[in-house]
Parts: structure tokens; sequence; C-alpha cells
């Protein structure tokens, strides 16, 4: 398990200092301010990631540190 964690830290690591990637702005989004987790589910390439690489930026510019975002 040493190894899994390992690469997991690497990618975290990576993720906080590169950032967010770019993403097409949707029609779709997901609630910001709620108490709970919010899953995300659905078929193959219909935009899942995309949608949280939205929501993630905009936690970003509502002032949520990136060093914040999968700690």
């Amino acid at each position: 398990m040493a190894g899994t964690m390992e690469v997991l830290e690497e990618v975290i690591a990576e993720f906080h200092e590169f950032g967010v990637p770019e993403a097409k702005e949707r029609e779709l989004t997901l609630p910001l301010n709620v108490d709970v987790a919010v899953s995300v589910y659905g078929l193959r390439r219909t935009g899942k990631t995309h949608l949280l690489y939205l929501a993630m930026r905009k936690l970003i510019e509502n002032g949520l540190p990136i060093e914040r975002i999968f700690t």
C-alpha cells in the first residue's frame, strides 16, 4: 500500500503545482455551497470530469485555496 500512497501524493502535488485544466463552460453546474458530498455519475465521455474541473475553478475563483482541493 505504501507505493499506492506515494503515487497518490505525487498526483495531488502535481495538481497543486499545475492547477485545474481548462474546461469549456457548460450549461450544467454543480452545487458549490452544500455541506454534503455530491456524486457525479453517468455514461462514459459525457463530460463528468470537465464538470468537476469547472466546479474546482469556481471554488478557486470564490477564494478557496487550491491546496484545499484534494487534501
